[in-house]
């Protein structure tokens, strides 16, 4: 976020006398917030299959299965 903030485009979007706010959501969230989502993205899809791993196979572990109370 940092990088964005100081990067071209959000400097002359601010010279253009667009509001601080403005700046920051539309046009430095919108690229900084790539390479949270590429991080992301996978592994969302990891812990959704080792959910549904440990609940087919009964195997403890971070899924529902060692939620329930024995």
């Amino acid at each position: 976020m940092i990088e964005s903030l100081s990067s071209h485009s959000v400097q002359t979007t601010r010279a253009y006398g667009l509001r601080w706010w403005t700046v920051v959501v539309v046009h430095a969230l919108r690229s900084a917030i790539l390479p949270v989502v590429s991080y992301a993205g996978p592994a969302a899809a990891l812990m959704t299959g080792s959910i549904v791993v440990e609940t087919i196979f009964g195997v403890p572990g971070g899924g529902a299965t060692s939620c329930r109370r024995r």
